[in-house]
């Protein structure tokens, strides 16, 4: 195992030893190799543009991190879902995947879960309405994946029914922070979540009108604002108003002081 660095262009020799080093991101595969399972893969300051259908997160047991927390921004330009960042493994074999304090922009996002991954410390965002059929998360396998401490602040263009997460039983939902920002709500929004695991997280639209799944039901410990009217009720120790975060819909999802939220969770 090792330590493996990438930029958004090759700096310095190239060679991926440090950071003045750091390999190209179309490199990324030298990046893992050098790394080996155990070791990290940085991603430097910077914003790596996705300009292929699918790009792949997949090395067995490497993690995938941001140098310096939100610094490193993949992104791209098609806002209808052509561009794809998978992250997982795609046969069950070798050990767990973790990816940590990205920026994903305006991409579709999905799981090979055939080894259980963890994606924490992630931001999720768009600069404009997205228009896809798919967005957030799929499931590739049945093991789940732990979705934990990441922020999700979106807009849609609701006229199409829209996937949010379409998970396994086994996934765990802990400790996140939603937003969705919604116009032309003609569609539906979709997520297909576990009966359990889903705990101190917040969930915020900004259409009363929004329905999705009925995540209070599966959750404890959580916040439920403006997400239809199967989350007013049920699950244990859940709130049912305005978590008033700081900008949610430039994608500040930080809890004001006066924040019922605040001291809401459970540590266990």
């Amino acid at each position: 195992m090792a330590d493996s660095y990438v930029a958004p262009t090759a700096q310095g020799s190239g060679n991926g030893t440090s950071a003045d080093n750091a390999y190209a991101f179309t490199s990324l595969s030298s990046a893992e190799s050098d790394a080996g399972s155990g070791g990290i893969v940085y991603f430097t300051n910077g914003t790596y543009t996705i300009n292929t259908a699918t790009t792949n997160f997949t090395s067995p047991g490497i993690t995938y991190k941001s140098l310096q927390r939100y610094g490193a921004k993949f992104t791209t330009t098609n806002l209808a879902g052509g561009h794809s960042i998978y992250f997982g493994q795609t046969s069950a074999t070798g050990s767990a995947i973790t990816v940590d304090g990205l920026v994903l922009e305006n991409l579709r996002t999905g799981i090979y879960n055939h080894v259980k991954p963890t994606i924490q410390f992630c931001k999720f965002t768009s600069t404009a309405d997205l228009d896809m059929g798919e967005y957030i998360f799929a499931n590739g396998g049945s093991a789940g994946y732990n979705f934990h401490d990441n922020s999700v602040s979106v807009s849609f263009d609701g006229s199409n029914n829209l996937t949010l997460f379409y998970l396994s039983a086994n996934a765990s939902f802990e400790r996140n922070s939603f937003y969705f920002g919604l116009t032309n709500l003609g569609g539906s929004l979709l997520a297909t979540l576990p009966s359990s695991g889903l705990k101190n997280n917040i969930w915020m639209s900004d259409n009363a009108s929004a329905g999705v799944s009925a995540l209070a039901s599966a959750s404890t410990y959580s916040c439920f604002y403006q997400i239809g009217s199967n989350n007013t009720s049920g699950g244990a120790n859940n709130l049912f108003e305005d978590p008033l975060f700081v900008d949610p819909a430039n994608g500040d999802l930080r809890l004001r002081p006066s924040s019922p939220c605040i001291n809401a969770g459970t540590a266990s």
